[in-house]
């Protein structure tokens, strides 16, 4: 189970075994995210805007890459990120972006 808890704790990722509740890793830096998932991936969008992508691991998750969106004030990225046709969308503010996630040649 993968998630955000923003409420208590402070602003956490973290991974949770499903049948019994233990977390088996947690991460602060990606602070609260919006995420969604595809093909084996997870997508998160946190609230200063900064996108990243994670592997699905044995172990909980792993960082692959990040990038950052135009500098908006905090909390302005609360938009859920959108994996379709092998795009990524992304909507804030008065914004829309498509970014190509597709690999070349499939």
């Amino acid at each position: 189970l993968y998630g955000c808890g923003c409420r208590m704790g402070g602003k956490l990722f973290f991974c949770a075994d499903f049948l019994t509740g233990q977390i088996k890793q947690s991460d602060k830096t990606l602070s609260k995210v919006a995420i969604t998932s595809a093909d084996g991936m997870i997508y998160c969008l946190n609230h200063r805007g900064r996108m990243s992508l994670l592997e699905i691991t044995p172990a909980g998750f792993r960082i692959v890459s990040h990038f950052d969106l135009e500098k908006k004030p905090d909390n302005s990225y609360l938009g859920h990120p959108v994996v379709c046709g092998g795009r990524l969308y992304l909507r804030y503010a008065e914004h829309l972006y498509a970014y190509e996630v597709r690999a070349p040649g499939t």
